[in-house]
């Protein structure tokens, strides 16, 4: 027994013809809304999932109501309709439980503990796990067991908690090979979720691996130009972007951002990510086409009513400001964000790292240090339990942070702040290039400033090695050059 839940006794289903009659009808019209997913500009899956859920209802029978409830929410969810998408899984875990169908309870238990993570509402989703877990366990149902695992990964990973969330991922690897009727998308969707996971943890590396098996298999079962290899696309080229390696990104990029605009239209949702992985690529080029694209994932996203990626967008607007040389602009911009997103998603929310970054490289710029090294120190303190200690945002942060202590005449706390990272970081492969670099350079301007001078030219040595073993990379060079000009 489930500690806490007692099982019902499962809801037969109607013998009598006029009630079976209706219970058929609801199944044919909840197909119908799950398979309008597929294309949500034209097939209206929040429509088809409405009039699934009144046939549903109408029906009687509390299983088939169940899911009713549980996909209409998801498809609600997909839609930005938060509110009433939570209000729809809890009623569809009510209702499962009533009726003794564990498999639907955990499923929209999995469901209700990721949309709450994913909106930093931890604690109400750790509740939603430990409901979900043991009723998996107790239906024995692969799928139930695949939604809960996915949520572990989701809830750890929003935590902080990456170990977890890959070995999460990898668990669902194990179940899916183990299981011998599991759909061949399965193996794909494995990788490209183990993927995004390594992202989270800053192994770029074996992100990119992953996630070109993930395109490999999906396109092995649906073919090179469904969505959901579109999809699988981006996830590389935003890896690729993590690496340094932007003209790649640029190229997997523009191709997920074609497909996906084939499949779904120029003004749906599925386009924001790839519009953003090709406008930060676009940036690193310092190509101005990036304003357009930026401005049009910005648009869909508020069409879409999707605050989160706004916010994200609007930063990197306020970053090509910066490129730009406007930097008032880019300070009134990066301010208001942070206000914005502090009464939306809390003061300590992880979606205030990169404008935080921005409000503190901007006020290093116009010399305003303490603002910069309050903001470096503020987004520092959320990125370590955020993003993990060992991500490329985190060392990125570093060593802004690093730069700013440098400026102030505090070189001693820049040199505490980043001797050990550079000597974790040198020789490492799997991190960009430019922050192993910068690590260096920086710690060599500290040390500098000591009158260290014979371990400020052991670190800038090994700056100027990494630059050189990527020739590919014409931006590391610069970054050794200017140090050397300036420590003669």
């Amino acid at each position: 027994m489930v500690k806490g839940i007692t099982p019902a006794q499962p809801a037969p289903l109607p013998t009598e013809p006029a009630a079976r009659a209706r219970v058929d009808e609801a199944e044919r019209a909840l197909a119908i809304a799950r398979s309008a997913e597929l294309d949500r500009g034209r097939l209206d899956p929040v429509g088809k999932a409405e009039q699934a859920l009144a046939a549903a209802r109408a029906s009687g029978w509390a299983p088939v109501l169940a899911r009713a409830l549980a996909t209409h929410a998801n498809i609600l969810e997909e839609a930005g309709r938060m509110a009433p998408a939570l209000a729809g899984l809890r009623e569809a875990t009510t209702v499962a439980l009533a009726a003794g169908v564990d498999v639907d309870a955990a499923t929209s238990l999995a469901d209700l503990a990721w949309a709450l993570a994913v909106r930093d509402r931890a604690g109400e989703a750790e509740l939603a796990l430990a409901l979900a877990r043991p009723l998996a366990d107790r239906s024995r149902d692969p799928l139930a067991q695949r939604r809960v695992l996915g949520a572990v990964a989701t809830v750890a990973s929003t935590a902080g908690r990456h170990d977890e969330a890959e070995a999460a991922r990898r668990a669902l690897i194990d179940l899916t090979a183990a299981a011998p009727d599991a759909p061949a998308t399965w193996p794909a969707s494995d990788q490209f979720n183990l993927a995004a996971a390594l992202i989270s943890s800053g192994k770029t590396e074996a992100a990119i691996a992953a996630a070109t098996q993930a395109i490999a298999l999906a396109e092995g079962v649906l073919g090179e130009r469904h969505p959901t290899v579109a999809t699988y696309r981006t996830m590389l080229a935003r890896t690729q972007n993590n690496l340094g390696r932007a003209a790649d990104a640029l190229v997997t990029g523009r191709q997920a951002l074609a497909e996906l605009e084939a499949w779904y239209g120029a003004d749906d949702p599925h386009l924001i990510d790839p519009l953003e992985t090709v406008g930060i690529s676009l940036m690193r080029a310092r190509d101005p086409e990036v304003v357009a694209v930026l401005e049009r994932a910005a648009s869909l996203a508020r069409a879409a009513g999707a605050d989160r990626d706004l916010a994200r967008l609007q930063n990197l607007l306020a970053m090509h400001h910066v490129n730009q040389g406007q930097l008032d602009r880019a300070a009134v911009a990066g301010a208001e964000l942070v206000r914005a997103l502090e009464q939306t998603a809390g003061p300590t929310a992880g979606a205030l790292v990169e404008p935080l970054l921005l409000v503190g490289y901007v006020a290093r710029a116009q010399g305003h240090l303490a603002e910069s090294r309050t903001a470096f120190e503020r987004a520092l303190a959320i990125a370590v339990p955020d993003y993990g200690d060992d991500h490329p945002a985190t060392h990125n942060l570093r060593v802004e942070l690093g730069k700013t202590l440098v400026a102030q005449g505090q070189a001693a706390a820049a040199r505490e702040l980043l001797r050990g990272r550079a000597t974790a970081l040198a020789g490492r492969t799997d991190v960009d290039p430019l922050i192993v670099v910068e690590t260096h350079t920086v710690l060599a301007a500290a040390l500098w400033a000591l009158a260290d001078r014979a371990g400020a030219r052991a670190a800038v040595a090994v700056a100027r090695r990494v630059a050189a073993a990527a020739p590919h990379r014409p931006d590391l060079a610069p970054v050794v050059a200017a140090w050397e000009a300036a420590h003669r």
